[in-house]
């Protein structure tokens, strides 16, 4: 088993998008469905080349409601 990351890791509360004012920010909350290691966070791998943005399947409509909103 590995014991450490070969990558930039870590566990993530939520995003913001241009500034960290409530209406810009998004936050994993509690999914019964779903647990987390930590209380509402994701284990989240940061790839700074990457021009695109995945997020789990348990969040990708919420997050997508509050993009739009």
């Amino acid at each position: 088993m590995v014991q450490q990351d070969f990558f930039w890791a870590a566990y993530c509360q939520g995003v913001a998008v241009g500034d960290t004012e409530v209406e810009n920010t998004y936050g994993f909350g509690t999914n019964k469905d779903f647990e987390t290691e930590l209380d509402n966070t994701l284990y989240s791998i940061f790839d700074t080349g990457s021009s695109s943005l995945m997020i789990s399947s348990v969040y990708y409509d919420s997050f997508i409601l509050k993009i739009m909103a």
